[in-house]
């Protein structure tokens, strides 16, 4: 019987974890870029409760948690065809690539998705236009019509309040406020 020679492992893993190590230096840059992207966490500025959701034609009677980060809002869309739905609207131009909507757009868009937000302190209904394509509301959203919009009532008159001075204090947003003010 002919026996093979022994495999030397050591200088092959020592090559090995040479060749790898910028693919994962790489892939944890990526991994990081993803997830500060992403919406990976951040301190809210302010969290109040909201009902009556729209996006474009699409509505929602529920009511869910909205939470105002310095780069972005946070809520819950029950779709009815889809499911819940994670919605994160960007309130500062950057160029990145970012999962909007849980799609995700090719890299160096301009990214800005909350465009002319109007609140009225009557109604108490934060609106805003977003600028391109919503891909789980494809049949209800038209980016290109300044009819359609994404809106949202807030339950309480403070809470309001509290968005409006958080989206142009905290977001430097220009936020129109129409019905009188608060």
């Amino acid at each position: 019987m002919h026996q093979r020679p022994p495999v030397l492992l050591a200088p092959l893993s020592h090559l090995l974890a040479a060749k790898l190590q910028p693919l994962d230096q790489a892939a944890s840059s990526i991994l990081a870029a993803v997830e500060e992207r992403k919406g990976g966490g951040g301190t809210p500025l302010v969290k109040a409760t909201a009902k009556d959701f729209v996006v474009g034609r699409a509505t929602c009677a529920s009511s869910s948690v909205v939470t105002l980060f310095p780069d972005r809002m946070e809520y819950k869309f029950s779709h009815s065809t889809q499911g819940r739905i994670d919605m994160v609207m960007f309130t500062k131009q950057g160029r990145m690539t970012v999962v909007v909507l849980m799609c995700m757009l090719p890299p160096d868009v301009l990214l800005q998705d909350m465009v002319a937000p109007e609140l009225d302190s009557k109604s108490l209904v934060l609106k805003f236009h977003v600028g391109k394509p919503l891909r789980h509301f494809v049949d209800a959203y038209d980016s290109c019509d300044p009819a359609h919009v994404l809106a949202l009532t807030f339950h309480e008159k403070a809470d309001a309040s509290q968005f409006a001075d958080a989206l142009a204090s905290g977001c430097k947003l220009p936020l129109q406020v129409v019905g009188g003010g608060f």
